[in-house]
């Protein structure tokens, strides 16, 4: 790669069209975990981590509007789901959730972005276009969880975490999101236990 590749801006390999230097992502610091410029124009980590934070939501829901509506959830109702195993696990106790948070809120997000998007996805554009990177580590991503029956939303989730860090260049980014949406699936699973509510059967009628 000559020195002109390595002075591109962040935002010059964008997802919309074919990436004309697929080793574009290695211009930057793998694994980077700076903390500095969080808001810079165009990469700012923090300023992307945000605009994650309000798409997540977005983006999920449709994904699951969609495929209820395909009949998807109907076809894989009797699969195992992602969140069947932490229900199974939930009490009231303050220690269990808080352990349960350091596992899924932190510790599985800092491990699972370095893997799928610090070296998998960086990884991909020195074949692919980045685009095509982005959904390939997020089909792994998907894959890895193990779940058929959320593997659409697991799938159009990596999308996004993979879209945010191509933009940001910065781990943080996706990082932050994803540790912020499974914190707040278990804070939700906790909050209806407390309600009263068999989140067991809700997920296994398809509640959740």
């Amino acid at each position: 790669m000559g020195a002109r590749r390595l002075t591109l801006p962040p935002h010059a390999c964008g997802l919309a069209t074919r990436c004309r230097h697929p080793g574009e992502l290695q211009a930057r610091q793998v694994f980077n975990y700076s903390t500095a410029a969080p808001f810079a124009t165009g990469s700012g980590w923090l300023a992307w981590a945000l605009i994650g934070l309000a798409a997540a939501p977005l983006v999920v829901g449709a994904t699951a509007v969609g495929i209820t509506l395909a009949g998807y959830d109907s076809a894989t109702s009797g699969s195992h789901g992602t969140v069947d195993s932490v229900a199974g696990m939930i009490t009231m106790t303050g220690p269990t959730y808080a352990s349960l948070l350091a596992v899924t809120g932190v510790l599985a997000p800092l491990l699972e972005e370095a893997v799928f998007r610090g070296f998998l996805l960086t990884s991909l554009t020195k074949r692919l276009p980045t685009w095509a990177a982005v959904m390939a580590s997020a089909a792994c991503f998907a894959t890895a969880h193990l779940s058929l029956r959320d593997a659409p939303v697991l799938f159009t989730l990596g999308c996004l975490l993979g879209f945010l860090y191509v933009r940001s260049r910065n781990l943080w980014t996706p990082m932050i999101v994803h540790g912020a949406w499974n914190s707040s699936v278990l804070t939700l699973l906790f909050v209806l236990t407390a309600s009263g509510v068999d989140v067991t059967k809700l997920i296994r009628e398809g509640g959740l």
